[in-house]
């Protein structure tokens, strides 16, 4: 809850939404939608609830807490008086990021090459097996189309509200374990969610490690987990992030912070879940907006950074019940779906010192001859050459046969290397009329003059033309009794 300096209490509200204000107080106007209550830096506590002997706890709700800095704010009377606030919060920097792992589940079913699945109800932990995945979840997981599909461009997993091995739902689960893993970097996810009591849908990284749910570090949390995203399927307004650390299971520890959509927007749309990963801090966005960083974990196993110094693999799954949400109620519609639409993973590169480049040219040419541009080579690069006259290419000195007039302007190029592109070089070309031979006579010679291109001599239109050999303009010759043509070869 936000306060004027006297105490009043003030609604935050976006410009747009803002119909009038009164005499008592001013409203304050931010100037994007995107920047209302959920902004914050708070790092708020999970609170969950005990499991069983290695189980994993549920991961409960966060609480955040945000920070508004009022740098200068005025009030006035009047019919018509607004506040002005300027707020400082937290901007992510500015980072070049290369795509190095995508799926756009553009196939037909999901990738075995990216993903597979995971089944049934629980693990085993050593010789004990743990059941509803150590968080009393009712589901049963399947590989089956009704339970997991990809169609029209999206992944479906689908949770559904049937008998199937003893169990009641059924639902689907991928992890990229054995396919992929990666140390650091920015994970992203688009996705929405169901809505109803005892959905919980999550994207979330675990290490990779052969024994669920262990790591280098030990058995949960000492080798951590990350969470991307999570959600109560009651709770379609909020998602949260976290991280899980610590000791193995009790002596674990966690953090975590709740995004709450703004202007009634919610899970059941399609959202941008993001986390950027480095070597001593972790990042949380939603559609782009930061609402998390965090910088503080341990590990009893090992120092600071662990346990997040070591690849993870992805895991995508949507949960029935359990502690996180409770179990589903009468009123909870079944099936309900998470759907992606993508899920892309980048490096985080240095480019600070991006590469140089230099742009040229054979210019100027005359019609009819062939453009020749060039550009300084960078190693490994990939070029793109803009130009007139909708020209694009990727060669590094490509060539326009049979330039015209129309060809004639600014041409740019960049090279990118190791995600990191130049800026761009530029070269101005100049493509002349087509040239001709001009021919002069002077007491008994003739002076040949041409601008540019091989001067070629017949005897008939028919030919053979030849080159003439060493022939530079001008070109002063006696004249001849017999026919002599010339023509101008600009190839």
């Amino acid at each position: 809850m936000t306060r004027d300096p006297a105490g009043r209490v003030i609604r935050v509200q976006p410009c747009q939404r803002l119909r009038r204000v009164t005499a008592e107080w001013a409203a304050l106007c931010l100037l994007a939608d995107s920047i209302q209550e959920n902004l914050n830096q708070g790092h708020g506590r999970d609170r969950y609830s005990e499991p069983g002997p290695g189980r994993r706890p549920s991961r409960g709700a966060p609480r955040t807490h945000m920070k508004l800095t009022f740098k200068r704010i005025q009030f006035r009377a009047g019919p018509l008086a607004l506040g002005v606030a300027v707020l400082t919060f937290p901007v992510p920097a500015q980072a070049d990021w290369q795509q190095v792992w995508s799926d756009e589940f553009e196939g037909a079913s999901v990738d075995t090459n990216h993903w597979t699945f995971d089944g049934g109800n629980g693990y085993w932990s050593g010789d004990t097996w743990i059941s509803g995945w150590g968080n009393n979840e009712l589901e049963y997981y399947t590989s089956r189309t009704q339970n997991v599909y990809v169609a029209n461009g999206v992944l479906h997993l689908v949770a559904r509200k049937e008998p199937y091995n003893g169990f009641s739902y059924t639902s689907g689960r991928l992890k990229s374990l054995g396919r992929f893993s990666k140390k650091y970097g920015r994970f992203e996810f688009r996705a929405k969610l169901p809505q109803g009591q005892g959905y919980w849908p999550a994207l979330w990284l675990l290490p990779d490690f052969p024994v669920f749910p262990g790591g280098q570090y030990g058995n949960w949390a000492a080798s951590g987990e990350i969470d991307v995203m999570e959600n109560r399927g009651s709770a379609p307004t909020t998602t949260g992030g976290a991280i899980h650390y610590g000791g193995p299971w009790p002596n674990n520890a966690h953090s975590g912070a709740s995004y709450v959509f703004p202007g009634g927007e919610g899970v059941t749309n399609f959202h941008n879940y993001m986390l950027e990963w480095g070597t001593n801090s972790m990042k949380w966005y939603v559609d782009g907006i930061l609402f998390w960083a965090q910088t503080s974990w341990w590990s009893s196993a090992a120092a600071y950074p662990a346990p997040f110094d070591q690849p993870f693999y992805m895991i995508m799954n949507l949960a029935v019940g359990g502690n996180y949400d409770g179990n589903p109620t009468v009123s909870t519609v079944f099936p309900g779906e998470m759907q992606v639409d993508y899920v892309r993973v980048y490096d985080d590169v240095d480019c600070s010192t991006p590469p140089t480049l230099t742009a040229g040219n054979n210019g100027p040419i005359w019609s009819g001859m062939t453009l020749n541009l060039t550009a300084s080579s960078v190693p490994g690069a990939i070029y793109s050459w803009t130009g007139p006259n909708g020209f694009n290419s990727t060669n590094q000195n490509p060539s326009l046969v049979n330039a015209s007039t129309d060809d004639s302007g600014l041409y740019s190029v960049t090279a990118a290397t190791g995600g990191c592109t130049s800026a761009p070089a530029m070269t101005e070309v100049a493509v002349n009329p087509p040239a001709g031979v001009s021919i002069e006579s002077l007491g008994g010679s003739v002076i040949l003059s041409w601008p540019a291109g091989t001067l070629q001599s017949a005897t008939n239109l028919a030919g053979p033309w030849q080159d003439v050999s060493g022939a530079a303009s001008p070109r002063t010759k006696p004249a001849a009794a017999s026919q002599e043509l010339y023509r101008l070869n600009l190839q």
